[in-house]
């Protein structure tokens, strides 16, 4: 039986969270026969950066309709989709879930043994009501394989190396049950090339409007350094980003911060990150040249962290590959593995990419794949730094309750240095 629940507004608070929970003993394939893969679609990727190009890679990008999806099945509104070839176990569980508020997901995948240039793909596709934990080929059918174009990044400089795509049953799964949590009231937005840090504020900022009521002074509207009327725009101002130009580190913090410290919005907005490991803003908190202060939370095990954020309705960015910023829109754990579900703009600088049949909303399950102690978005892209997760940036929206102690804990830490001098 499922037991689907889904969070209502807490007292005192706007609508917060959406989320569905289940659990289950570990699951074996069982409907194969009764689900044709409508509303599935398949994709060869080209990467398209400033100065590095990969044209017909061997990266795959499944979609799924989550709409299409139901109607085929007769209505059914929650399952897991798997995929799968000769090559392996291509797509490992991918949630189906209309409660979610998205039209649907993607998933990177690996290609393996489709030859460039094909027009189709062979595979069997499974939807089932709980994950599974293997999945083989069956009957396969042939599915149109079209194309898309991917690029996007922006932090730290040009992206000089694309990895190897994600392995075909690299996941393992041994941990019954799993859950899903979604965070309605996500938005998407157009970006120029090399503007995913910008972009992503945009949405985070737009995103803590549409859920807690924040006054946002900026609309979420496209644009660039100097365009009236564009939250995007307004955090290039801040940050001295010229049009197709990449930004740093610092330039990612200060934009942030500031923004936010001169809308007035602090402490109505609490600021915290974790470093994964990976150092990339030093350590400790991180203070803007506003003076506005990001408190450094990565004493946290990161992913108890991570899906306590998700969990509590907070609004996460995430760096990985040293090159690109996404917003966190969704995540949880399935058999043990913990997956997110991120949005970005995949294609900068051109019409779409924000979808997710383009690529613009993408699951992955998180794991240190490379055993160098940091987590890796292991279905994302594989870019200068591989897949590895470099710092991971939110926004809380606390209590009103919580919001009368900062005052108060500003006057007393005061008075204890009164007391000391």
């Amino acid at each position: 039986m499922i037991n689907r629940r889904i969070s209502s507004a807490c007292a005192g608070r706007t609508a917060r969270l959406a989320a569905s929970l289940a659990v289950f003993a570990l699951g074996a394939a069982a409907n194969a026969a009764s689900y044709s893969g409508a509303g599935v679609e398949f994709n060869r990727v080209s990467f398209d950066y400033a100065g590095f190009s990969v044209p017909d890679s061997n990266y795959g990008l499944l979609s799924a309709d989550f709409d299409t999806i139901s109607t085929a099945l007769g209505g059914g509104s929650f399952g897991f989709l798997n995929v799968a070839n000769s090559g392996g176990w291509l797509v490992q569980n991918l949630p189906v879930d209309l409660s979610s508020g998205l039209n649907g997901l993607s998933v990177l995948f690996d290609l393996g043994i489709t030859p460039t240039g094909a027009t189709s793909i062979n595979a069997s596709i499974d939807f089932s009501s709980t994950p599974l934990a293997t999945y083989s080929a069956g009957v396969q059918s042939a599915f149109a394989l079209n194309s898309v174009t991917m690029n996007g990044s922006g932090l730290g400089g040009p992206v000089t190396a694309l990895g190897a795509p994600p392995a075909a049953g690299g996941v393992t799964f041994n941990v019954p049950g799993f859950n899903l949590i979604w965070q309605p009231g996500h938005v998407s937005l157009e970006e120029d090339d090399e503007q995913c840090g910008p972009g992503s504020l945009a949405r985070s900022f737009t995103y803590l409007e549409n859920r807690y009521g924040i006054d946002i002074p900026d609309p979420n509207n496209p644009g660039t350094r100097n365009t009236a009327n564009s939250l995007v725009g307004k955090i290039d101002d801040l940050i001295d980003r010229d049009p197709g130009q990449s930004f740093s580190y610092a330039q990612l913090m200060n934009g942030k911060l500031d923004y936010l410290g001169g809308s007035g919005l602090v402490p109505r907005i609490l600021l915290h990150h974790h470093n994964n490991g990976d150092n990339k803003i030093g350590a400790g908190n991180y203070v803007s040249p506003g003076s506005v202060t990001s408190r450094d939370d990565s004493a946290t095990p990161v992913l108890e962290w991570l899906l306590e954020q998700i969990r509590s309705g907070q609004d996460i960015e995430m760096v990985y590959g040293n090159r690109h910023v996404v917003e966190i829109v969704g995540g949880g754990s399935i058999f043990g593995r913990t997956w997110i579900a991120v949005q970005d703009d995949a294609d900068q600088g051109d019409p779409g990419g924000t979808s997710f049949l383009e690529g613009g909303l993408r699951f992955t399950f998180l794991e240190d794949t490379d055993g160098d102690g940091r987590l890796n978005a292991r279905n994302l892209a594989a870019l200068n730094d591989g897949n590895n997760i470099n710092l991971f940036t939110a926004e809380s929206v606390p209590e009103p309750a919580t919001l009368l102690l900062v005052p108060l804990a500003a006057a007393m830490a005061g008075m204890r240095r009164q007391r000391k001098q």
